[in-house]
Formats: C-alpha cells, structure tokens, sequence
C-alpha cells in the first residue's frame, strides 16, 4: 500500500471523529482498522488554487472519494487568488472552501481567522511526515493552519560555461562570492554574475539564511527586530555590490531579467528549487543545459545554510460548510505522493522524498542532466530554525520594496533603511492592536 494513501488513514480516523462519532470501518479489505468508510465524508466543495497540476489533483481525488463533489476555480497565479480571496474575507462570504496559499500569508489569515484549525481536524496526525521547514512555517501558536504542497528551498545556479572560462571557482562563502563578482566583472564587462536580491525580492530570505529572524509571534504580541545589526549587515553586503556595480538590479522574470539571461549577461541566480521552470523559456535555444546548481554561499565557511523562497500550502477557510471534506482535500493534495510525480508538480514536501533514491537521481535538462534535485533536497536540511512570517507579510513587503529602493538609489544609507522599515512595521502592528516587543 502507498505511504499515501496509508497516512490519509490517519487524518481520515481524527475527521471521522468530528462527523461520524465512532462509526469507523473495522474490517474494509486492504483497510487501516482506524480508516472510516469514505461514504461517511461527502458534500460538495470548492478549491480556488494557481498550481499547474491541481487538475489532475482534483481528478485522482475525486477518483478516490467519489462521494465528494470538487468545483475548481483555478486563477492562473497567486495574485488575483489574493485579491479575490482578499474581498471574500473582508465581505464574510464568497471564499471557497480550500484556497492555495503561501507559506508567508498563513500568519496573516490566521490570526485574521479566515482560515480555520487543521489541528482540529486531525491533521496533526501526519504534520510529522512532513519536513520541519515547511510544517514550521503552517504552523502557528502551535495549531497547524496550512497542508504544505510544495516548497522552494534554495541553492546557487550558476553558468557553468561562463564561470570556467573566467577561471572563477564556485564561491562557498559569500566573501567569497563578493571576490567572485569583482573577477566576473573584470572577465566580462558588460555582464552580472547575479541579479541583487532587492531586484528578486528574497531581501527577507537573505536575512533567513543569515539566522537572523526578525519576527516573533506570542498571541497578540509580536517582536519586530528588522534593525538589528545583524539584518544591517546582510543588507549591506549587498547594497555594496549594487553601488560598485558588480550585481544588477533587473526585476526579477521582467522581460529585461528575461533578456539578460538570454543574452548572458547574468550569470547565476540565487534560485528555488522551482526556478529552472520560470527561467528555461529565456533559457530555451541560447543557455538552457549549461546551468549547474550548486549550496548558497553561506557567512560561516563549512557551515551550510539555505532558506525557502516561496512555498505553498493548502487551508481550509473559516467560511468553508463542508470542513471535513475541505481538509480531506487539503491533506490529498499535499500528502499523497502520487502528486508529487505529476509532470511540473513543485518541489515535494515530504520526508520521504529526502531519501529516494529514484527521485534525487532525477537528471533535469536545465541544469545540463544533473541531478539538480538532491542538491536541493539537501537544502532543505540546512535551512535555519526559527523563522516566522509576520501576520501582515503585505505590508512588510512594501516597506522592503520602499525603503531598500530608495537605499540602492543612494537616498538611504542601509542602516537609515532598515530603521524606517522597523518603523513602519512597528506603527502598523500597533495599529493592528499588537503589543510590540523588540
């Protein structure tokens, strides 16, 4: 029996429980004795998602659980989900019943209760098949709001044609990696060895790596530390390449940072595992199969460190009717490891994935056949504990994307910067009605 649809037995034991009492199957053939009779979870739901296998998921779930009626509205990409979704909430109803939802908005809808206890649900149960990083980051207060679905631990892809013929070795420190650039600019004038990470807005990841974690939530109080010198440290290592003009500042899958890797000029990428699908199109005919992946750089040489650049999760709203079917859909879509090997599916969640064989051998064409995946799995064993997504990710991000502008353009200095993102995230969560600790 697959580990899949074993585990589903559990949840489906604890969703029992909320509908059907102790009505529980004893004796179905190939059966858990705990397992229910899928009969008992029924009804109708809806799933809003931007996923690009989230059909298929749909139908091998209703396959499963024909008793159980999926209308998926699929919005193509993260933001309209969210300002539908947004309006939903804010007007009581019109929500579905499981939405997709990042890593970074599951603090934000909890504690806004528009999303509802998968905890309550049983899905505890089977929070511990799932890698730390990502049950971490669904889980709030320790309640599990989210079912993970994929992740985006990080690594250094880099142009393995265009760093040998420059004679740079692949930096392990990013001391190292600032020499690095220093040589790429004198070996290729016109070009980048990276795109900063202000342009690819992973600011927050770089501090993540760095294990410098500026939020901490307490019920209604938050500390908010975005003006430590550490978090000044980290951003300014890299506002000194972009004024010395080693790194370049394109927005990042722009039709200009799309260009410049057609044309060359930029010549590694701070990457999640679910790059290589947005880059091969630019990539495609002109550099695609001459990338390699390779750790992040890290601040402590020998000691490696990554973090999650993007990431997804599957919740169940407060408005939902049908809870017990919302969250048998939310555990299918992230737990059962049929998903994980559909064509384009994201990078897998699972622990069991960390130690397949058959999946870490996987060559991919982007990154010339390598076996691209267990550097990434890896990455996700080294990725910092104790990161916390604020509750208003938003407006957190805005004030990166403010600030951190004006510091490039030489208006701020990066201590002055952080110092008025710390500000304005601190006047807004006391507007919110937080206590803010520092």
């Amino acid at each position: 029996m697959a580990l899949g649809r074993r585990n589903r037995g559990r949840l489906l034991a604890a969703i029992g429980s909320t509908i059907a009492g102790t009505a529980l199957l004893a004796g179905c053939s190939g059966a858990s004795p705990s397992t229910p009779d899928p009969d008992e979870v029924s009804g109708s739901i809806t799933v809003w998602s931007w996923e690009t296998t989230v059909e298929d998921t749909v139908k091998m779930f209703e396959e499963e659980y024909p008793n159980i009626d999926v209308t998926l509205v699929h919005q193509g990409d993260g933001n309209t989900l969210y300002q539908q979704i947004q309006t939903a909430f804010e007007a009581g109803s019109g929500a579905p019943d499981v939405t997709m939802v990042e890593f970074d908005m599951i603090p934000q809808w909890a504690l806004s209760k528009d999303i509802t206890s998968l905890s309550a649900l049983g899905a505890d149960e089977i929070a511990g098949d799932f890698t730390d990083a990502t049950i971490g980051l669904a889980t709030i207060d320790g309640t599990l709001y989210g079912i993970p679905s994929d992740a985006g631990p990080m690594a250094l892809a880099y142009r393995t044609d265009l760093f040998e013929q420059a004679g740079i070795a692949v930096p392990t420190t990013w001391d190292e990696f600032a020499k690095a650039a220093e040589a790429y600019k004198a070996a290729y004038p016109d070009s980048y060895i990276a795109n900063s990470p202000f342009a690819d807005t992973n600011t927050q990841q770089m501090l993540w790596q760095a294990s410098v974690f500026p939020i901490h939530i307490d019920g209604d109080t938050i500390g908010i530390d975005y003006d430590s010198q550490e978090a000044v440290d980290v951003v300014s290592f890299w506002n000194d390449l972009v004024q010395r003009d080693l790194v370049s500042s394109i927005p990042v899958y722009s039709p200009d940072w799309n260009k410049a890797i057609a044309e060359d000029t930029i010549g590694s990428m701070l990457a999640a595992a679910w790059s290589e699908q947005l880059t091969a199109p630019a990539a495609e005919g002109t550099n695609a199969g001459k990338w390699t992946v390779a750790p992040l750089p890290t601040w402590k040489a020998g000691t490696p460190a990554s973090a999650l650049w993007g990431g997804s999760a599957y919740a169940v709203t407060e408005q939902s009717a049908n809870k017990p079917a919302a969250a048998l859909f939310a555990e299918f879509a992230g737990h059962d490891e049929r998903i994980s090997k559909l064509p384009n599916a994201g990078f897998p969640v699972l622990k069991q994935y960390a130690e397949n064989d058959e999946f870490l051998a996987t060559p991919v064409d982007f990154y010339g056949g390598q076996a691209s995946k267990a550097v990434f799995a890896e990455a996700m064993t080294t990725v910092p504990d104790g990161w916390e997504w604020s509750p208003f990710s938003s407006t957190v991000m805005s004030a990166f994307n403010e600030k951190l502008g004006d510091m490039t353009k030489g208006k701020l200095t990066p201590e002055e910067a952080m110092a008025e993102i710390q500000s304005t995230v601190t006047d807004f969560a006391t507007d919110q009605g937080f206590t803010v600790s520092e």
